[in-house]
């Protein structure tokens, strides 16, 4: 894990499944010193596919702060999504727009692609639901 450099905000997700029925997501929200400001778990039927846990797991992490300005993530669709400017078009759409729609609300955001093993909290909340 790098920190993020201050005044900066770092935000890590995860979706994936929890046992044969349910799904889960977990975020966790760290600023530049590595301290955590905020966390989160949840775990939900029906079981819904990884890249949709990994997008409404995004989607969350937005929804609890107001100073967004790193995000990273271990799902290449979901940064490939939110950083195109056109509409979505996937399956996915509605989820994307209202990702985008929160963004909007920041002054500034920067989101990454990065390997699952630099983001193991956030797929451990995830797990745990």
């Amino acid at each position: 894990w790098v920190s993020p450099l201050r005044p900066f905000l770092k935000l890590n997700f995860d979706g994936g499944l929890v046992g044969s029925s349910r799904s889960g997501i977990g975020g966790v929200i760290r600023d530049h010193r590595g301290f955590v400001i905020a966390w989160f778990a949840h775990a939900f039927s029906p079981q819904v596919d990884s890249e949709c846990g990994e997008f409404l797991a995004a989607r969350r992490v937005l929804e609890l702060t107001q100073f967004l300005r790193l995000m990273m993530g271990d799902c290449l669709s979901y940064i490939t999504a939110i950083n195109d400017v056109a509409d979505p078009s996937s399956a996915l759409g509605n989820i994307v727009q209202d990702i985008k729609v929160l963004l909007s609300g920041f002054q500034s955001w920067s989101a990454y692609h990065m390997p699952r093993d630099a983001n193991k909290v956030a797929h451990l909340l995830a797990k745990s639901g």
